[in-house]
């Protein structure tokens, strides 16, 4: 049996369609590979910077976390969920537009866990647990992007994490009808 032009033209286009979209799926995978390698070369490249960044970020969460104010806080608020401390335009672990609707945060709970979190328009998508208190400078190494990290550490450095600590307590005082 012949199947008439018209199906068989539908066929062979479909057929292409299948093929490009292989081709697609391939270079995608390629890039992939190629955006991952290229992370890990920076992060090789850039080890010193991204350790004092680290162990900055270390030794200032522990002093956070085990200060009588931050005690004072969890107690004070009855907080539900974790405290934020900082929020960047990542996703998946790379960089995103700033006013993209994908973002990444830190926070801590009063347990003294810290995470990494991806979050779209709001909404929860990947989370990655950096360890408990005192964190090991080498995970976040392994774990963060470099300019995350490097951001994190001068978020932290310039105070701009009390801007945002303000922001979250204000936050728990709105919806506390206060």
């Amino acid at each position: 049996m012949k199947f008439p032009k018209k199906v068989t033209e539908k066929i062979e286009l479909i057929s292409k369609q299948n093929e490009k979209r292989k081709q697609e799926i391939k270079e995608a995978v390629l890039a992939a590979k190629k955006r991952n390698e290229d992370l890990e070369e920076s992060k090789k490249s850039r080890r010193p910077e991204l350790l004092g960044c680290a162990k900055e970020i270390s030794d200032w969460l522990k002093n956070f976390y085990y200060s009588e104010d931050l005690k004072q806080l969890f107690i004070v608020l009855d907080l539900w969920s974790d405290l934020r401390i900082y929020c960047d335009s990542f996703w998946q672990g790379f960089p995103r537009p700033e006013y993209s609707y994908c973002y990444a945060t830190i926070a801590l709970n009063k347990n003294g866990q810290v995470f990494y979190r991806e979050r779209y328009k709001g909404m929860p998508c990947h989370e990655t647990e950096l360890g408990k208190i005192p964190l090991n400078p080498e995970v976040l190494i392994s774990k963060l992007h470099p300019d995350y990290l490097k951001n994190l550490a001068e978020h932290l450095r310039s105070g701009e994490v009390w801007d945002y600590i303000d922001g979250e307590v204000s936050v728990h005082l709105r919806n506390n009808g206060f």
